[in-house]
């Protein structure tokens, strides 16, 4: 099995990617719209700096090189909830190539290069089964900003695409470059896989796998693609090159549509925006400030908790203690009661549980008495948000107390 990602990033943006309408989930339809991105003639896209920032900082993140010039470029298609007839993105001249991602951690450790990382606009969203008979369309998210990482061909497994997928995901989130939340559409992910014979060098002829909206889905689509595709070479037919959809209720892929290639899109310069400049001393700026985060939030993390005697919990398994009191949560050697678990404290929606200092109030009912609890190397380990056993509030700064 050969595999390769890309894998849409929303950023964490409070406007979209060339107009001021909001980004935030959740409003009533077409509510966050203007000329921009409803495409009505005569509106001009203007670029926001604060998009190129957190890109530039997710490619930093992987190891990449950012490139002092790249190109917006228009990808030409039709689609009802593409309102242009394009999508403003990058073809030839990405803001940046060539990184790397871990799988694992340690010296010489096996990983997946990253071909290139470049910038888009999201589209629209189509709505099939609100309505009886007729599909409706949303274009809120239509201008959101996105980067798409590619990543090369250098996967052989579906576990090891779940790895990279969740590790790929922590650094977004460890570098706030997005909320990489699924269930909102934040990240979404299209696998190109392809089989070949053992010890074959040349690349099979891959399909496309869409409509996955969680890492398990990546892996079972993964798995179900690779059984097809084998069980064709076997009977001596041909792999077609296509789109197929993932069913997750059935189990199974089924063809959507022939697979596009590059020319297919017509890509041109985008005649609206210049070559996107940047300078060497605000690339230098925004690598200083990516600094140690480089794709190390992992190793980060383990120094922090092993310095602050601290043991990560599963939010799964917090939900369990925190609703069912009077069971037992680990803390190093010893246990604690959830009934006066008092706080915990998350990063990277990673859990963590702190025993309350003696003169803190139980439940930790006010923000105030959450940064008694913080001391020294446990700063390392934790955000700045806490919550109770049986609630939550909000420290923030507080913690710094």
């Amino acid at each position: 099995m050969v595999i390769g990602l890309e894998v849409h990033v929303q950023l964490l943006t409070k406007t979209k990617l060339f107009c001021p309408c909001s980004t935030a989930f959740g409003a009533p339809p077409n509510a966050n719209t203007c000329p921009v991105c409803l495409a009505l003639p005569g509106a001009l896209p203007v670029l926001n700096r604060g998009a190129v920032r957190l890109a530039a900082r997710a490619a930093y993140a992987l190891g990449c090189t950012v490139h002092e010039e790249s190109v917006f470029a228009r990808k030409n298609y039709f689609y009802p909830d593409l309102p242009k007839g394009y999508q403003i993105s990058q073809f030839d001249r990405p803001l940046a190539t060539g990184g790397f991602l871990a799988l694992e951690d340690g010296p010489g450790a096996r990983g997946v290069r990253i071909h290139r990382v470049h910038m888009e606009e999201d589209a629209g969203k189509s709505i099939h089964d609100r309505y009886p008979g007729h599909s409706a369309i949303d274009l809120n998210r239509s201008g959101t900003p996105l980067i798409e990482i590619v990543s090369e061909p250098d996967l052989r497994s579906a576990a090891d695409a779940g790895v990279y997928l969740r590790r790929l995901k922590q650094i977004l989130e460890y570098t706030e470059v997005s909320d990489a939340n699924m269930e909102e559409g934040s990240l979404r992910v299209d696998a190109n896989v392809s089989v070949r014979a053992a010890g074959a060098d040349a690349l099979g002829t891959k399909t496309e796998i869409k409509n996955m909206n969680s890492f398990s889905g990546v892996e079972r689509a993964l798995e179900v693609e690779f059984a097809r595709q084998v069980a064709l070479v076997e009977r001596g037919e041909r792999v077609v090159q296509q789109t197929m959809l993932w069913d997750a209720g059935s189990g199974t892929v089924r063809p959507a549509r022939s697979k596009e290639e590059s020319h297919d899109y017509r890509y041109f310069p985008e005649p609206d925006l210049p070559p996107l400049r940047l300078t060497s001393a605000v690339l230098a700026e925004w690598r200083e400030a990516v600094g140690a985060q480089r794709a190390e939030p992992f190793q980060q993390r383990e120094r922090a908790l092993e310095r602050s005697g601290l043991r990560s919990l599963e939010p799964r398994k917090f939900r369990e203690v925190a609703l069912a009191p009077g069971k037992q949560l680990e803390r190093g050697a010893g246990e604690i009661d959830a009934a006066n678990l008092g706080i915990v404290l998350r990063r990277e929606r990673t859990l963590f549980a702190l025993v309350p200092q003696p003169q803190a109030h139980p439940r930790c009912g006010a923000a105030r008495a959450a940064g008694t609890l913080v001391r020294g190397s446990a700063r390392d380990a934790l955000e700045h948000e806490a919550v109770e056993a049986d609630g939550r509030i909000e420290a923030h700064d507080a913690c710094e107390a």
